[in-house]
């Protein structure tokens, strides 16, 4: 353990050399690739690391963890969607993590607008309140508004 080892920075490799590391390629090419804008735009690629059967089952989980866990999907829901259309073997996986990040997605909707909803209706009942005169001050700790929130409704 304490003798020197070698150190490869993978992002020195063009994307053709890393295809012909066999069992590593994906594993470096992910690395390699997992800080970029989106990976979307890497999914044939992907398939075509992934279809010669150098991955294990377990190896292919984790390296679906990972690009989930790690790397930036503009979109998870299509990501996976396509890869799944590349990968007819692994498609029952892929769908199921299409499926789940499609929920999280309207989930996260539907909470961002209640609270939407919740805002608007609490600013609505503030101004009512401020209309009929009653003291700022009261209107504030009633509604949990601030005192400069409540001057913008008040024009």
């Amino acid at each position: 353990y304490g003798a020197h080892f070698p150190l490869i920075d993978v992002t020195s490799f063009t994307d053709d050399e890393i295809q012909q590391h066999r069992r590593i390629a994906i594993l470096e090419f992910l690395q390699k690739n997992i800080r970029q804008r989106d990976l979307n735009g890497l999914v044939d690629q992907l398939v075509t690391l992934l279809l010669p059967g150098y991955t294990t089952e377990h190896q292919f989980r984790v390296l679906m963890n990972y690009i989930a866990c790690s790397g930036y999907l503009a979109n998870p829901g299509r990501f996976f969607r396509q890869l799944a259309q590349g990968m007819p073997e692994h498609k029952e996986q892929l769908m199921t993590l299409a499926e789940w990040f499609e929920e999280r997605g309207r989930t996260k909707g539907r909470k961002q607008g209640l609270e939407e909803g919740k805002r608007q209706a609490t600013r609505k009942i503030a101004r009512a309140m401020l209309l009929n005169g009653v003291a700022g001050e009261l209107v504030c700790k009633t509604t949990g508004l601030t005192a400069q929130e409540l001057s913008e409704l008040a024009h």
